[in-house]
């Protein structure tokens, strides 16, 4: 036993890999000024799908990861460990 770590603080988050992978999950409407959920002139209608055949014909786009905001808890008594 060399060091003793006491543990405080308790960080969460959550992570999302987005991959579109699935074909009929609908991503709103799409055009040059942005996305939207509820039909707008000049947009078109993207789903996963039709999002792949957009990225393989332009080589553009990809895959991401969303990351929420971390919540801290404080724990009432330190948790201690020894290594």
């Amino acid at each position: 036993m060399s060091h003793q770590v006491e543990i405080t603080h308790l960080h969460f988050y959550i992570r999302d890999n987005y991959d579109f992978t699935s074909d009929a999950e609908p991503l709103g409407h799409w055009g040059r000024d942005g996305a939207s959920r509820p039909p707008s002139s000049g947009k078109a209608f993207v789903e996963n799908k039709s999002f792949r055949e957009w990225r393989a014909r332009h080589g553009r786009g990809g895959d991401f990861v969303v990351f929420s905001d971390v919540m801290t808890k404080h724990l009432k008594r330190p948790l201690v460990i020894f290594i």
